[in-house]
């Protein structure tokens, strides 16, 4: 009889070495990795580079000791499928390798040991992971989430505990930046609540407090009111067990989606106070992660209506611009450039912005279109580019009201009522307290305002009065859309509460002046005088206002506005005139 030959005669020093550890073991990887202070999936790697089969997504190589014969890609990739290894992609060129016959017991016994701990799922998921990262480096987050949510569903099926935590740490990267709202993935949901559980028991902190934020996200993304309240107590209990595990990066992470969570007037403070601790921390920085908190701070300041602290910190925020990639510098130079009534170089800006590698780019810019064409009283291609929006996002409450202003400015108030009417059901419960609150209300107050509709203007004054001395400003996009005590003056006029209307107008006209945003200023004058008019008040007063109104607007380009404060102004006079 034949002497079987040994299979491991002919490879390398190492290889040899490490098969006969493994073979004093039995081939029990579990005992031999505890035996060398390692863990089973770390000594089976290193065992199967030993033999060549290098393990990264860069290649795979057989080689047998003093040896340089090439092997066909065929012959590999037989052998590959054979033995449940995973195939590369980049496999298309030459393996350096000898024939595998001399070690096909000892591939044998490792892939029994791969079937018995379902590693063919393992090593996907786990390849996954590591192409989300190259996902990451080339900043291209939605296939990163793509592929970390497929990995999260191999680690699912594999039930071990290691591979979903290391799913969950991955899926971070996305929380913040991405715009998801009114895109939920119930899958997902239901996937991460399943883990829920399994983590609770298993004493991970971090990963715990990853998943609940994850979560969190999820439910904020709905957009409905008691997913956000939802959504905002996960944010806390993450917070806490992020401090409790003691992870810098968990608790920087996490504290990200909990400011996002903190939109109501009631949660500003905490939400300032901890962008305030990270610009502290990431002063002297420089980068992209030093101006996006900076630029997150400056967004929240000029929002709470704290204008002086937010112009304070500008020059500092440019300083910072040179060594950004992000396209966050054009946002705002766009939106400041906006308000100056730049109209040229705001939609260069905006132009220059759209270049950007990101999915929400587009989107934004074309926000800052909206408000240019606004302004401008281009107001047909105003109605284009808002129908655009709607279609990029249909289930966004924000584009439909956006588009039922535009039909109020157009006078089509019948296209307008049917969907006011939905939308106010319930004191306007569809509204979500998420960043695009403010700026939800506010076009609801024109709504109202264009439509004489009294009963609703006093409900959407209640609701907007706690933002009473607040800027309208959508801090992701950085869109500044002037004072909303403007929208509070325009709802009292409907109401016909002219006394308070007039200290509505008179707090918008002094925001918008220290806001510099001359176009809302003369809207807000020109408001303010018509309401005066109406209550037979100041008509000096009134006719001072029409007269600015008027000018700012010609020296802006606004001609519809021009033209509208001219003829108010001689209605003023006509009634100035008369006994």
């Amino acid at each position: 009889m034949t002497a079987r030959k040994d299979p491991t005669a002919d490879l390398s020093d190492e290889a040899r070495a490490l098969c006969e550890f493994m073979r004093a073991h039995d081939w029990d990887f579990e005992r031999a990795a505890a035996e060398r202070g390692t863990d089973a999936r770390s000594l089976y790697r290193r065992w199967l580079e030993s033999l060549g089969w290098n393990q990264s997504l860069a290649a795979r190589l057989y080689r047998r000791k003093g040896s340089n014969k090439p092997v066909s890609r065929q012959a590999i990739e037989g052998q590959m499928k054979r033995f449940g290894v995973v195939r590369p992609p980049d496999l298309n060129r030459e393996l350096a390798a000898q024939d595998l016959d001399g070690t096909l017991d000892a591939l044998r016994d490792v892939h029994r040991f791969v079937a018995e701990k379902s590693s063919l799922e393992r090593l996907c998921c786990e390849q996954l992971l590591q192409l989300a990262e190259t996902y990451k480096q080339l900043a291209m987050p939605d296939e990163a989430r793509a592929t970390i949510l497929k990995a999260a569903e191999l680690a699912d099926r594999t039930k071990a505990t290691d591979l979903i935590t290391r799913a969950i740490r991955a899926l971070p990267y996305n929380l913040v930046q991405t715009n998801a709202v009114g895109r939920v993935d119930n899958v997902m949901i239901a996937t991460l609540q399943g883990w829920l559980p399994r983590l609770r028991e298993s004493g991970d902190l971090e990963a715990l407090a990853y998943c609940l934020a994850y979560l969190a996200y999820e439910r904020i993304s709905s957009g409905r009111r008691e997913d956000w309240r939802a959504g905002r107590d996960a944010t806390a209990e993450a917070m806490s067990l992020a401090f409790q595990s003691g992870s810098a990066k968990a608790i920087y992470d996490i504290a990200g989606v909990r400011v996002f969570s903190l939109s109501g007037p009631d949660d500003i403070d905490e939400r300032i106070r901890l962008i305030e601790g990270f610009a502290k921390e990431v002063d002297g920085r420089g980068g992209d992660l030093e101006y996006w908190v900076k630029y997150l701070l400056l967004s929240d300041l000029f929002e709470v209506g704290r204008i002086a602290d937010a112009q304070a910190m500008l020059p500092r925020l440019r300083n910072l611009e040179p060594d950004v990639s992000a396209p966050w510098p054009s946002r705002y130079r766009a939106t400041l450039a906006i308000l100056r009534g730049e109209w040229a170089e705001a939609d260069f800006l905006a132009q220059d912005m759209e270049q950007a590698p990101t999915s929400s780019a587009v989107q934004i810019r074309g926000l800052h279109r909206v408000e240019i064409l606004r302004h401008r009283g281009e107001w047909d291609e105003l109605e284009t580019v808002a129908r655009w929006h709607l279609n990029e996002s249909p289930r966004s409450l924000n584009s439909r009201i956006r588009l039922a202003s535009v039909h109020c400015l157009l006078g089509r108030l019948g296209e307008v009522e049917k969907d006011f009417d939905i939308w106010s059901r319930n004191r306007f419960a569809i509204v979500p307290e998420d960043f695009t609150r403010i700026d939800d209300l506010c076009g609801l107050a024109e709504i109202a305002h264009a439509l004489s509709d009294r009963s609703r203007a006093a409900v959407l004054y209640q609701l907007i009065e706690p933002y009473r001395g607040w800027v309208n400003l959508l801090r992701v996009t950085a869109v500044v859309r002037g004072a909303v005590a403007r929208h509070l003056g325009l709802l009292a006029h409907t109401l016909g509460e002219w006394e308070q209307g007039a200290r509505d107008f008179e707090l918008a006209i002094d925001i918008n002046e220290q806001l510099e945003a001359w176009p809302y200023l003369a809207c807000t004058r020109f408001e303010f005088a018509r309401l005066l008019v109406h209550a037979q008040g100041d008509l000096r007063r009134a006719e001072e206002l029409a007269r600015l109104a008027s000018q700012q607007a010609a020296e802006l380009g606004m001609g519809w506005l021009h033209e509208r404060a001219e003829t108010l102004q001689v209605q003023i006079e006509g009634e100035v005139r008369t006994p």
